[in-house]
């Protein structure tokens, strides 16, 4: 037989023949027909049958989509753990899914502990590897997290993401053990550390492009908001030119680097803008809206968190992701 160029398109007596040659990839898709009842009958355990069969020979969505079917408990016994094995296997060929459904066991499951730490540690990594609504889950958890737990977030997310890029295993050890999150010391009502808080330190965890790209486009993107020197003004004063329906804001972000340039001083939490600039008028602005006025206030740099060990800095000529 010819192989298809796809094994999704083919049918499912091609797919019969490949599965049975043993080739992982048809043993996946003809699972997921019977699966759905596609140009055959549903038959769940059959489905489940070949599922097993790829994952065993590592195929990375036959592995994740193995961790659903237990999670769920459709066609094999309901066992998170079990889960969970699989999930690893998958997210340690980076299958952004997988990566995410672990982050996903350790906030939404009876049988796994809740860990919040966990959960948006491999939700970072998901998202760096493409599945970019991981973020979304992560927002109520940092909100709550303290500066401690946030530093323990970013940490443990750039050791993952380290251990995909290396092919190491993801299953628990002694070199790998689940990190263990202190008390939670902020309340719902506060205003906590926002994702752009753990996005900036888990980059600065991280020697690899995708972090980074990751956090450039939360940057660029983004509605997360940040602190900035600066007060509503006249207009005789303000740096902006007013928009119809929006107050005019003088900014006083600029700062003057060694070489002559300025860059836009941002901050992700009101304590980092005192420890670096002091007391003083303070504005929260989506961070997107700033690294559009670059230009205008003639930056060539975007400089988050000045002066702490997370600092990142964007210029302004640098490629959008």
């Amino acid at each position: 037989m010819e192989e298809p160029p796809n094994w999704y398109e083919a049918k499912v007596p091609e797919l019969i023949v490949g599965a049975e040659a043993g080739d992982p990839d048809a043993m996946y898709h003809l699972a997921q027909r019977y699966r759905k009842g596609r140009e055959v009958p549903q038959d769940l355990p059959r489905a489940v049958d070949w599922l097993l069969r790829a994952a065993d020979l590592g195929h990375a969505h036959a592995q994740s989509s193995m961790g659903v079917r237990y999670y769920y408990g459709e066609g094999v016994p309901k066992n998170h753990r079990l889960a969970l094995k699989w999930y690893l296997s998958g997210a340690a060929k980076k299958e952004p899914e997988a990566l995410y459904n672990v982050g996903d066991l350790f906030d939404d499951s009876d049988e796994i502990p809740k860990n919040p730490v966990e959960c948006c540690a491999w939700m970072l990594v998901a998202a760096a590897y493409g599945y970019q609504t991981a973020l979304d889950r992560v927002d109520p958890l940092v909100k709550l997290m303290s500066a401690e737990n946030l530093d323990l977030t970013a940490r443990r997310g750039a050791q993952i993401y380290a251990r995909c890029e290396e092919g190491k295993p993801l299953d628990p050890s002694a070199s790998f053990r689940e990190a263990k999150p202190r008390a939670q010391t902020t309340s719902a009502e506060e205003e906590g550390p926002s994702r752009l808080s753990l996005l900036v330190e888990f980059a600065s965890y991280c020697d690899h492009e995708n972090p980074n790209n990751l956090l450039m486009h939360e940057l660029v993107h983004g509605d997360t908001k940040v602190f900035v020197r600066g007060e509503h003004g006249p207009g005789d004063q303000t740096d902006l030119e007013a928009q119809p329906g929006h107050t005019l804001m003088n900014f006083g972000c600029l700062e003057r680097h060694a070489d002559g340039s300025l860059g836009v001083l941002v901050f992700t939490d009101y304590q980092k803008l005192v420890d670096r600039q002091g007391e003083g008028p303070c504005l929260t602005v989506p961070a997107s809206i700033m690294v559009e006025q670059m230009d205008r206030l003639k930056a060539t740099s975007f400089v988050v968190n000045a002066g702490t060990p997370a600092c990142y800095s964007m210029s302004r000529r640098r490629p959008q992701p």
